[in-house]
């Protein structure tokens, strides 16, 4: 079915946390549990012109694996 997310209103923190919570218990994890401190400092130290830069470096050092399952799970919040 059609689904409007934006008609769901549900708070973006909500949907982030659903996020990490699948990406932390994921067996095995896309992203390792070392990662999401990394992906943390990211978001404090850096513009965000540096995150992006920065982001991107992180994403292309994952397993191909890992990435490929990344870029399928992006995929539907693109359509």
């Amino acid at each position: 079915p059609d689904i409007n997310i934006a008609e769901l209103d549900i708070p973006v923190n909500a949907v982030a946390t659903a996020l990490k919570d699948f990406f932390l218990k994921r067996l095995p994890p896309i992203f390792p549990s070392d990662s999401m401190t990394n992906i943390a400092n990211l978001a404090k130290q850096y513009t965000d012109a540096g995150q992006l830069s920065e982001m991107r470096a992180f994403i292309r050092g994952l397993p191909n694996s890992n990435f490929e399952i990344l870029k399928h799970m992006i995929s539907h919040f693109v359509k």
